[in-house]
């Protein structure tokens, strides 16, 4: 019988990283990681292993920084395989737009790859592979080799290691291009999820899903949302009864004013293209995040049974998604904790088909196995436990606001309402204002005058509509606050008013008004010239040609035409 290849894990996380080598057949025998709900779940999961901070070497409490030199070869074990995927937070592009402080994250690798360094050198090392996992960007972050010295190693400190090398040899060097990212849609996973992943080791087979083999949206959901007494694994195949299923058959639908905020993100950003509102079911999911959350441009919403009616996803469809067994365990005492849980974690099945590969390089044969529920020590099960309901609850009284005319974007201009974000001045002052550009830092933008907007309207020859478009526009003034104070508070408030306009009902009120008096048929190629008397003034230079779209104007001038009966005082 062929020896079991044994594996460490570092930054293990829930354990996504150890799941899927241990299905492939090594013996996870270590895993570190400084988030007591991690290492709980990894140690319900994989009881064998030993958890610095929980059952061995307790003074760590799982801290990677907290290894001393004299300390590694005493705590981490000798093993064949070395797998860590160090916090991604810093690194990743949804994070402060990708312009988080990166000094930690790059101590944690450095320490990380420290620890492979000594474990590699060491005499009679067994160490022959170890794996890098992160999230795309931080590759920009990480050098191609280092020396022993860059890792922190003098030549004391090697001589106290028994490392028979000089600090300047070159202790690690490892591939860092494009090629090392890998996409986890290609490895039977259900979500599209980029990551980049170096070290030492045979890659396994490109694009080991099939047209055949794709597992949609809509197949999990459906899988797990079945009426049958028995759940079959959207991913793996195997049955388990539905009534052991945990963190499932919850109610997660999302109340209407939370929805539809996301909606907005989603469909009218400021800034970025249109998201699919609801999820599209018929593909692989978007990326799953680490933060449970119906807010975000980024969340997750599904459709639930009914028009106008949306459903966030449940802790086991995420997990699904993330090609956890349906027997995997995650242990958190809320639903956030759990969903930080599986939203933090490596792919299993694309960790299996890396294993595996490790595998086929060894000759060794093994059978993929999967573990047995186990619930007696499973701390909430949020099936019996669900969250409590939201209620609505009224925004701060300086909250900001900025949303544009929403389905109103023409070759990358829109016109945007805004308080001028009172959170940072403290005032509160309504303005409309022009944008040009596909992000932020590129945005051109004017804030002129009702007057100004007028005139340039002028000059286009659009006089002959002009009277139906304010005969319209004075319609809704009478439904328009008379003080920017009084406009705030239909911001904040969660609740409709019959008598008076919110600021994102008034918007859609224009763009209603908007489209009967400027059918898109007839005004869909029509500019206005920016280049003669009345000109518009933007603050990064003239939008490209000089020319703004007719329908864009007319919407700038629209929202300053209302906004008049505001005082802003």
């Amino acid at each position: 019988m062929a020896r079991k290849l044994t594996v460490a894990d570092f930054f293990s996380g829930a354990g996504g990283f150890s799941e899927g080598f241990r299905q492939a057949g090594f013996e996870v025998v270590f895993a570190l990681d400084n988030w007591a709900p991690a290492r709980n779940t990894h140690k319900l999961n994989h009881p064998s292993c030993k958890h610095p901070g929980l059952d061995c070497w307790l003074n760590t409490q799982g801290d990677i920084l907290s290894l001393d030199l004299e300390s590694i070869n005493i705590v981490v074990p000798d093993v064949d395989v070395i797998i860590g995927s160090p916090p991604c937070v810093s690194f990743s592009t949804s994070n402060k737009a990708g312009k988080a402080d990166k000094g930690l994250g790059i101590k944690l690798i450095e320490k990380y790859l420290q620890i492979i360094a000594i474990k590699k050198h060491r005499p009679n090392s067994k160490l022959k592979y170890w794996l890098l996992e992160n999230v795309p960007n931080s590759r920009k972050h990480i050098k191609n080799k280092y020396s022993f010295r860059m890792l922190g190693l003098n030549k004391k400190q090697l001589q106290k290691l028994n490392i028979q090398k000089s600090p300047d040899d070159i202790a690690l060097q490892f591939d860092i291009s494009e090629n090392k990212i890998f996409n986890s849609v290609n490895y039977n996973v259900p979500q599209k999820r980029e990551r980049f992943i170096t070290g030492e080791f045979p890659e396994p087979e490109t694009k080991v899903t099939t047209d055949k083999s794709l597992i949609t949206l809509r197949k999990v959901l459906s899988n797990l949302n079945c009426n049958s007494k028995t759940i079959i694994d959207p991913v793996y195949k195997f049955k388990i009864q539905s009534n052991q299923l945990t963190d499932h058959f919850y109610d997660t639908e999302i109340p209407q004013f939370e929805w539809e905020d996301s909606m907005i993100k989603k469909q009218q950003a400021r800034y970025y293209g249109k998201m699919s509102f609801p999820e599209d079911l018929s593909k692989p999911s978007r990326t799953i995040m680490a933060t449970r959350s119906v807010l975000s441009r980024e969340s997750m919403i599904f459709p639930n049974g009914k028009p106008g009616v949306y459903r966030a996803p449940t802790i086991r469809e995420v997990a699904s998604l993330m090609s956890f067994p349906i027997t995997y365990q995650f242990q958190g005492s809320t639903e956030a904790v759990k969903y930080r849980l599986v939203g933090n974690a490596v792919c299993p099945n694309m960790a299996f088909n890396f294993a595996k590969e490790i595998m086929r390089r060894e000759k060794i044969v093994s059978k993929r196995k999967f573990k047995k529920i186990n619930l007696k020590e499973l701390e909430v099960n949020l099936k019996n436990n669900p969250p409590p309901k939201k209620k609505p609850r009224d925004k701060h009284q300086f909250s900001n606001y900025a949303e544009i005319i929403p389905d109103f974007k023409c070759l990358n201009f829109r016109v945007e309402l805004d308080n001028s974000f009172p959170k940072l001045t403290k005032k509160i002052i309504w303005r409309a204002s022009l944008h040009h550009a596909t992000g932020r830092d590129n945005m051109k933008s004017t804030y002129p005058s009702l007057t100004e907007v007028k005139r340039l309207l002028g000059d286009s020859n659009m006089k002959s509509i002009m009277g139906l478009l304010n005969m319209k526009l004075n319609n809704l003034k009478k439904k328009i606050p008379k003080s920017a104070f009084v406009f705030q508070q239909r911001h904040i408030r969660v609740g409709k008013n019959n008598n008076l306009l919110s600021p994102r009902e008034l918007l859609f009120c224009i763009r209603d008004i908007l489209n009967q008096v400027l059918p898109a048929d007839k005004f869909h190629n029509r500019f206005v010239d920016n280049s003669g008397r009345n000109h518009l003034k933007f603050n990064r230079g003239a939008p490209p040609e000089n020319k703004i779209p007719v329908k864009l104007v007319a919407g700038l001038y629209s929202l300053l035409y209302v906004l008049e009966v505001i005082k802003n005082k």
